[in-house]
């Protein structure tokens, strides 16, 4: 798997006609192809992070890569922190 830059993108797309439809593409495409974070890909869609999260998320592109154990972790993780900020108040 090759790695490119976010500029080497944006020079390689440029002079495309529909030119915003085939940036959307090409993020997407890296992205579910694990090429680009979701932050550079939303960077070369031209998309806020938060739009790009939910773009991929309504393609059904998982925005996390985690196995069943690391996320059950990551829950346990996140519920004794917050039950933790509950008992300091």
């Amino acid at each position: 798997m090759q790695c490119v830059s976010i500029e080497q993108l944006k020079e390689q797309l440029i002079g495309i006609p529909n030119l915003e439809g085939m940036r959307l593409a090409v993020g997407v495409a890296l992205f579910r192809d694990k090429v680009l974070s979701i932050s550079a890909a939303a960077t070369v869609t031209g998309k806020p992070l938060g739009e790009m999260l939910t773009l991929v998320s309504q393609m059904g592109i998982p925005v996390v890569d985690y196995s069943e154990e690391e996320a059950e972790a990551e829950a346990y993780f996140a519920e004794n922190w917050i039950s933790e900020r509950q008992l300091r108040r």
